[in-house]
């Protein structure tokens, strides 16, 4: 068995200019940057394929992804006893792109009762996408112009980087903790205290390098715990 953690990984990177990538490929100026800059997800893909199971005692565990290996084969049961595909609703446009009128109607309620929203959460403002990449990446296409930002406290899913940077141009400036006055462990990135600090030391920061600030993103915690933890628990 062996831990890895993206850090840990290499990420093939063009050894051309974008100029040259775009007279190469044919690509266009936003796709030969991305290609320049490199990306993780071949080293992703080829880690994914050996992963610790049961079966294979020798497979990796990966600490880069959030996902919950305990609860696969439970939620993986649950689906194929309780989902069925209908014809219509599952795979014809009648659904549309923006997701499942059934499951928008169910969140708009869900956000109106836990939430209890300022103005009612209608399904009509509701919109379904694959995942938490393509929310970010949608977001920031939908409020920032090349060149503005968005602050993240750390620490945070290395994703987001992508998701903000890639297709949008937007900047993702870091809230840090560690080099604040009074931060004594991770407990404290939960401190209201710590927390204006950073975000005001971030928002100080960007205006210095003349980034326009368009949002900050306040909850993106996956659980927080320490290392030792982590190897104490899958020991």
């Amino acid at each position: 068995m062996v831990i890895i953690h993206f850090k840990d990984m290499d990420t093939e990177i063009s050894q051309l200019e974008p100029d040259e990538e775009c007279r190469k490929y044919g690509l266009s100026e936003r796709s030969a940057y991305n290609v320049v800059r490199g990306h993780p997800w071949d080293k992703v893909q080829a880690m994914q394929a050996n992963v610790w199971s049961s079966e294979n005692p020798q497979g990796l565990i990966s600490l880069g992804v959030a996902e919950n290996p305990l609860l696969q084969h439970e939620v993986g049961t649950y689906m194929k006893n309780s989902i069925a595909v209908t014809d219509n609703d599952h795979l014809g446009y009648g659904v549309g792109p923006r997701g499942s009128p059934r499951l928008r109607k169910a969140l708009a309620s869900f956000f109106n009762l836990e939430f209890r929203s300022h103005d009612p959460v209608r399904a009509k403002d509701v919109l379904i996408l694959p995942g938490v990449m393509s929310v970010l990446d949608s977001l920031t296409w939908s409020i920032c112009n090349e060149g503005e930002g968005i602050i993240v406290p750390l620490p945070f899913y290395t994703g987001f980087n992508p998701a903000v940077q890639e297709r949008s141009r937007g900047v993702l400036i870091q809230a840090p903790f560690q080099s604040l006055e009074g931060y004594q462990s991770l407990d404290d990135v939960f401190s209201p205290v710590i927390i204006q600090q950073s975000l005001e030391g971030a928002l100080q920061k960007a205006a210095s390098n003349g980034v326009k600030i368009r949002a900050v993103l306040i909850s993106k915690y996956d659980p927080i715990v320490s290392k030792s933890s982590i190897l104490y628990a899958i020991s």
